[in-house]
């Protein structure tokens, strides 16, 4: 009784989380299809600027973790 009750709202479970991966692996896709055609245009020059920007986070995120 109990565990098919469980096993029920386990399915149910399992389903939405199901959606959700589905749902962030579509945002991914779309992601690095942008960043693609970005970096195809303009020589690369934005991917530039992206990446500085990405590395100047990491030093900032690091340092401020470690500062503590």
């Amino acid at each position: 009784m109990d565990i098919g009750n469980e096993v029920r709202e386990s399915t149910l479970y399992l389903g939405e989380l199901d959606q959700d991966f589905g749902r962030t692996g579509g945002l991914l896709d779309s992601t690095y299809t942008r960043l693609k055609v970005m970096a195809s245009t303009q020589n690369g020059r934005y991917m530039c600027y992206m990446v500085s920007f990405c590395v100047f986070i990491f030093f900032f995120a690091y340092f401020f973790i470690y500062r503590r």
